[in-house]
């Protein structure tokens, strides 16, 4: 039971198809012996958000976990469907496969010359950072990732760590109740 109910609490969607995920997740389910609250609480962690997103908008919230899993099943299988139908991806989310244009094969036509669009240098022009103020050290000419003050710092993008999201991280361990309340 107490490992069933460490993997509800590791377990992501990530790229699964709903339908599977879901088989997995009701397995930890039933294994671990949860309440039908905390069940749904760690089901709206671990699946994608745009599922959860439309769960909430559409009203479609159930307080037992049979009625929340057909919704949760319902609309992962929608948002999937519209993401294959349009194109935006393939069966596995997060996995997107280009398509030639009708009638064009691999192979076809002529080949590309990369740096004609940029007047055939293949470089860009240095743009003029004098009028810009850097974030670092607060001088004109230069912005945040050129500093010559920031060091490593200043380096690169930032990137947002993958963490535990400090809101869901608030409501562990709270019934519903106390997060509705």
């Amino acid at each position: 039971k107490d490992w069933a109910k460490e993997q509800l609490s590791k377990v992501r969607q990530g790229s699964a198809r709903t339908e599977e995920f879901l088989a997995k997740f009701n397995a930890l389910r039933t294994a671990s012996g949860v309440s039908d609250d905390y069940a749904i609480f760690m089901l709206e962690r671990a699946l994608r958000p745009e599922i959860v997103q439309q769960i909430f908008v559409q009203g479609r919230r159930k307080d037992t976990w049979a009625e929340y899993d057909v919704e949760a099943r319902c609309l992962g299988a929608a948002l999937e469907a519209v993401r294959i139908k349009t194109g935006g991806a393939s069966s596995r989310w997060g996995q997107s496969f280009s398509r030639p244009s009708p009638g064009v094969t691999s192979g076809q036509g002529a080949p590309m010359d990369i740096g004609a669009a940029q007047g055939g240098s293949g470089s860009r022009p240095k743009k003029d950072f004098s009028n810009y103020q850097c974030y670092a050290c607060g001088q004109k000419g230069h912005i945040r990732p050129h500093c010559p003050q920031a060091g490593d710092k200043g380096k690169g993008r930032q990137v947002r760590s993958e963490g535990v999201d400090p809101r869901l991280a608030a409501m562990d361990g709270m019934t519903f109740e106390q997060i509705v309340a």
